[in-house]
């Protein structure tokens, strides 16, 4: 699958992820502290411009959205009490 972790650019890109993924919640966003000095970036390398933090400032080194909410959730990306069966990623396909 040639495809990588979302984006969130602006409230109509995050509007949008929270109504196609009703039926996946939790799941991750592609965000990133890479090296826990609170600087996150995108896993598609765009960069940051827009952030809908639950907890400010964000304490985890990635981060989840609910469906039922439009905010973030900093949680550990190696903790593997985040990544079970229940969790999804959402991706998108580059334009070709």
């Amino acid at each position: 699958m040639n495809c990588h972790s979302i984006s969130i650019h602006n409230e109509f890109d995050n509007l949008f992820v929270q109504a196609f993924a009703q039926q996946s919640s939790p799941f991750f966003i592609g965000i990133y502290d890479a090296y826990g000095n609170g600087t996150y970036k995108w896993y598609d390398g765009t960069p940051v411009d827009y952030s809908m933090w639950a907890d400010t400032p964000p304490t985890g080194s990635c981060a989840m959205m609910k469906a039922d909410s439009l905010f973030w959730y900093p949680v550990p990306c190696n903790s593997t009490a985040y990544w079970n069966i229940d969790s999804a990623v959402i991706c998108h396909f580059p334009p070709n």
